[in-house]
Formats: C-alpha cells, structure tokens, sequence
C-alpha cells in the first residue's frame, strides 16, 4: 500500500493528509498550543536564576566590603598604639588596640566572642601592622547564602587584609617623605629663642609650639645676610599650579612673578628631603611680590586692615590646647566660624645650619625637615611676614626611628608622622 502525505498549515494547528493507493483518505490534525507558554516558563526560570545568583554575590561582596572596613581599622589603631603612643611593648599594644577597633566596628549578626578571626602581625622595623579578618566556617562564622544552597553551596568563606603603616621619613637615598604646595621659603631648624646672641641655637622643641616667629624680613638688618632673604626658587616645570581667584595659574618665569606665584598659589610640584633647592641670591626684599602673595593666600586687607583668619590655640609659647582656628571676615565661607583648618596653615621646608651652612657663594640648600605654621599676617616694615610654630616634621638621618623601644616616633615638637593605609599584594 502507498501513501501520499500533504501538510496544511494555518494559525496554530497543522493539518497533515494521507492518500493511499485505493483511494482512501487519512487525515490528522496536531496542535501548537502551548508553546508560547513553556517557553515563556522556561525564560522566567532563566531570569530567576540570574537574579538569584546576583542577590547571593552581593551579599557576598557586602560582607567583604564589611570586613575590609572592620581590618582598615583595626590595623590603623594598632599601628597608632604601637609607634606613635609611648608604651612598653609595641607588639602587644597594637594587638590590643585591634582587637578593640575589631570588635567596634564587627556588626555581624551575633556578637563578635572570636579573637581568632583576627590575625595580627606587627612589624617593628617597617613601622607595620597587618590585620587579617576572617569569615570563615572554621571560625563557626561563614558568610551565609540564600539560593547557592540549591547548588549544595550553604556558606562561602571571605577573608580581606589590611596593613597600615606610620611613615617614617628615610635617610638620604632612601625612599624620602615629601610635600606639596611647599611655600618658597627657607627657615632654619634652630633658633636662638632666648634672644642671646653668644648662646647657639638650638633645635625646635615641643614646647616652642605656639612661638610667634619671622618667616620673611623686612628689615635687611634682619636678614640672615645683608640682602640675603632665603627666598627658595621651587620647581615650576611639572605639574601647572593651584591658584585661588586672586592667584595667577599662569606659568610663571622666575624672580618676583614665580616667588609671588608660590606664596599664592600650590606648587604642586613635591619637595623631598635631601633634595637641594636654589635660593634666590639676587639682592632684594621683592616687598611687592611678598605682601602680594600674602594678602592672596591668607585673605588679608590692603594696607594691613585685617579680615585674615585667627588663630585661637595655639598662640603662645607651650599652648597645648587642640588647634582653633576663626575664619575672618574675608574668608569666601563667612567670618566668625571656628574650623580647624585655613589657607593660612602652610608648610614650608627647613634646612640645618650646622650641617649645611651658608656660605659665601652657595646658591643651594638641602631640605632636612618641613615645618607647618600659621601665617598671621604681613605688616611694616617692608611686609615682615610673622607666624605661629604648628608642627615640626625632621628628616630622619638615621633611616629609622621608633617603634622598637617604646619610644613613640614623632617629630621634635612630638607631633605624629603620618598614619597610612598600604596596599597588601593580591588585594
């Protein structure tokens, strides 16, 4: 027996014919119906599972963002307690303060009993604390999942690291510490404080903080030689500087146009230490450029007429008290606001006139320190430029310093040297 099949299709339905041989008619009828459904089923099925997937991997990278946060600050207050807070033993200092930053800042959903997830280890040479903290299924405290356990996956393991350092400035040829926005002024790091002049000068103390010094003559008597105002000639060839709407960004050549730039404006080019900067040898008190720049920088009045920030604490010699500052009544965000911060604290860079006197001919001088003041204004005669000592931040000859007796390390007004954050291999 033959068969002839012909296929009918229309809309939903397919119709198929069959003829045999001797005539007689087969017919059967199929139907589609449905298919949009099941595919429709199956693509929601598909959705659910990426959606699933994406709400478990959040989860998961919120709970390591968590505990990155909970090792940032447990290595931070170790490394403050072990190196720049006096105590006996560095060691288990910064354990201690760890663990208590951990458990601070530790929000699981149960209580944080486990000093274990914690691994700490501190480095007295290298000025380090690392804090590992761990969620981890042999620390009973997993990072829970809501739909991987389909998969057989109940609880995934995070771990994150964190070092913090206190930086120490280093030896010449080491790796040195550095600033920008370095205002162009060399100061001497000793001074005769007591007004004798046979006595030698000595080195800034803890207890000068708060002294009200010079950082610009006017009087050429004054001067550390007749003419000579260690005006330093920073870098101007790197990064264009960053001026306020008084200052001019453009670049500037040398003499009294680039000085006055540096006052006004951030060179944004870094100072390290060890590093020799010309100073400017030409005769001259350049008055105009320095009463300019100042009265930029720190918002003061023409003619001295005031308007500048104030500083409340310290302003005397030995004032302990935290800094205060007031703005004044040119500051662009008001007057009569208290702040801890003005662009009347500056930095500028010191050199030691023992080991690197000045000399006839000389035209160069080595950074061995930073010292932050607090300009309080320019006056006569000839725009003296007075401000209060803040801080002292010394090169460290040696390339070491603190951490493994006891002795906090700090600069010579016992001010600490910057705590960081350093980036771990692998994170």
């Amino acid at each position: 027996m033959k068969f002839f099949a012909f296929l009918c299709a229309s809309g939903r339905e397919t119709m198929k014919i069959r003829i045999s041989s001797r005539g007689i008619f087969s017919i059967h009828v199929g139907s589609e119906r449905g298919i949009t459904l099941f595919m429709a089923a199956a693509g929601m099925f598909a959705m659910l599972g990426f959606i699933a997937l994406a709400v478990d991997m959040g989860m998961l990278y919120t709970a390591r963002a968590d505990c990155q946060k909970v090792a940032d600050a447990a290595a931070l207050a170790g490394a403050k307690e072990a190196f720049l807070v006096p105590n006996s033993n560095p060691t288990q200092a910064a354990t201690d303060a760890a663990i208590s930053a951990a458990r601070a800042n530790y929000k699981p959903t149960t209580n944080y009993t486990n000093d274990d997830r914690l691994n700490i280890i501190v480095d007295n040479t290298d000025h380090t604390v690392q804090v590992r903290v761990t969620r981890t299924a042999a620390n009973s405290n997993p990072v829970q999942t809501f739909f991987a356990t389909i998969f057989g996956i109940a609880a995934v393991d995070v771990a994150t690291t964190a070092t913090a350092e206190v930086f120490v400035p280093a030896a010449f040829g080491n790796p040195p510490i550095g600033e920008k926005c370095v205002k162009p002024w060399f100061l001497p790091n000793r001074y005769d404080f007591d007004g004798n002049g046979p006595n030698p000068p000595r080195q800034i103390q803890s207890s000068d903080r708060g002294t009200l010094i010079s950082i610009k003559q006017g009087q050429s008597a004054l001067a550390w030689a007749p003419g000579q105002y260690l005006i330093a000639t920073l870098p101007n060839n790197g990064a264009p500087p960053s001026c306020p709407n008084c200052g001019n960004g453009a670049q500037a050549g040398q003499g009294g146009d680039l000085y006055r730039q540096n006052i006004a404006c951030c060179n944004r080019n870094p100072i390290w230490c060890g590093m020799s900067i010309p100073f400017d040898t030409d005769n001259g008190n350049k008055v105009g450029p320095t009463g300019q720049g100042i009265d930029c920088l720190i918002s003061q009045g023409p003619g001295n007429s005031g308007g500048q920030d104030i500083l409340v604490h310290p302003v005397f010699t030995g004032d302990s008290n935290p800094l205060t500052i007031t703005t004044g009544s040119n500051n662009p965000i008001g007057g009569g606001l208290t702040v801890t911060d003005s662009s009347s604290l500056i930095m500028v860079p010191l050199f030691d006139p023992l080991t690197n006197p000045l000399g006839s001919g000389q035209s160069t001088v080595t950074v061995n320190g930073f010292m932050q003041i607090f300009v309080k204004n320019e006056h006569n005669p000839q725009n003296t430029v007075d401000a209060y000592i803040i801080q002292v931040l010394t090169c460290n000859a040696s390339g070491g310093g603190g951490g493994g007796g006891g002795t906090p390390i700090s600069g010579p007004l016992g001010n600490p040297l910057p705590l960081r954050l350093v980036r771990n291999a692998g994170t």
